[in-house]
């Protein structure tokens, strides 16, 4: 759970780098992306020879999975647009049914990982703001240990609307995995009318002992928790984050400007006029 947490507070720093909001395309129906990033240690720098590095190696290609010519150690992914009523986002595998939803799945063939969800936005005007509320969840699959965590999204408000916007994200996530009772919530503190800081967070994470009745684990109930959290997570989700274990013991968690940034790469189907960069 304490990578997990760690993983998921580090994925929103990467984002479209620009100092003014932007709203992007909405994608048409039945649109699909796809891309791929090579992932190994060398490879995080924007150096394009660097980044190629996983096909010098001439490693394994998958069987199958979201980019089938890809090599076993990149990390792949897709994206289907399903439904624009409403229109939605899902990360899914596609021998699932699917739903009024989009589409979105990754993996990790060779560290045998997965994320997949589902969500939708609903948007809601605020005076001088937009908030985006994103409704749905995902799934990150460890599949060595047999392990599910099931998470949520935060809210999206753009602030400023009328004069220079910006984007903060706000509301309570959480994070469980009914096999080893482990949960976590994490709160995105929207900035106050007066003072305060921007894009602040508080994580916690709990233990409460997995039901006995359900094999490898039941929904989990909170009221099974010792009441206290064990790791207590503070500081900025595009910054500094520090950590605290339940017996004082603090440290730096999580410095995401120190994170690196793996180029990604795009699959390339001139053929399927839905793809992408063709559609539009």
């Amino acid at each position: 759970m304490v990578q997990v947490l760690r993983w998921y507070l580090s994925s929103y720093h990467a984002g479209r780098k620009s100092s003014v909001a932007k709203k992007p395309y909405n994608p048409v129906l039945g649109e699909v992306f796809q891309c791929y990033w090579d992932v190994t240690p060398s490879s995080g720098s924007q150096n394009s020879a660097a980044a190629n590095q996983s096909k010098e190696r001439n490693a394994p290609l998958v069987d199958d999975g979201p980019v089938p010519w890809c090599d076993q150690n990149q990390l792949t992914f897709v994206a289907e647009q399903v439904s624009h009523h409403p229109p939605t986002n899902f990360r899914f595998f596609w021998n699932f049914s699917l739903y009024a939803f989009s589409a979105f799945y990754a993996e990790h063939y060779a560290k045998r990982i997965s994320f997949c969800a589902h969500v939708w936005t609903k948007s809601k005007f605020l005076g001088l703001s937009i908030g985006v509320h994103n409704i749905g969840q995902g799934c990150v699959s460890v599949l060595d240990y047999g392990e599910e965590y099931i998470l949520t999204f935060p809210n999206g408000y753009g602030r400023s609307i009328l004069r220079v916007p910006w984007i903060e994200l706000g509301g309570t996530v959480t994070i469980t995995c009914a096999r080893t009772g482990y949960y976590a919530t994490i709160e995105f503190h929207t900035k106050p009318f007066y003072g305060g800081k921007r894009h602040r967070i508080t994580a916690e994470a709990f233990y409460a002992p997995p039901d006995p009745s359900f094999p490898g684990g039941g929904p989990i109930s909170t009221s099974n928790a010792s009441g206290k959290s064990f790791l207590t997570v503070t500081g900025e989700w595009n910054g500094l984050m520090e950590a605290k274990w339940a017996d004082g013991v603090s440290y730096a968690y999580l410095f995401v400007f120190k994170i690196n940034v793996f180029r990604c790469y795009l699959v390339k189907l001139l053929h399927d006029d839905i793809i992408m960069r063709n559609t539009w």
